[in-house]
């Protein structure tokens, strides 16, 4: 249960999987993202968990673009 800024109340939400342009650099990608949305009304509802994940894969999407290294890459190079 999230609370729902539109309901102004503790709903139910819907974990939705759609795609999303993020601008990254000022460039356009193109994600499969997660949303959750209020089970009673629709709105989309924030959450950290999936806003920051959503954006760890435009990030990698990015890096994979440009030949840069993701981050479990230069992890292990350090080791």
């Amino acid at each position: 249960m999230k609370y729902c800024p539109v309901c102004h109340s503790e709903q139910e939400v819907l974990l939705i999987q759609k795609e999303e342009t993020y601008l990254m650099r000022g460039e356009p990608f193109t994600i499969d993202v997660t949303i959750c949305a209020c089970a009673h009304c629709g709105e989309e509802i924030m959450t950290e968990e999936y806003d920051d994940d959503n954006l760890r894969k435009a990030y990698a999407k990015y890096r994979t673009r440009h030949g840069l290294l993701q981050p479990e890459e230069i992890k292990a190079v350090r080791k």
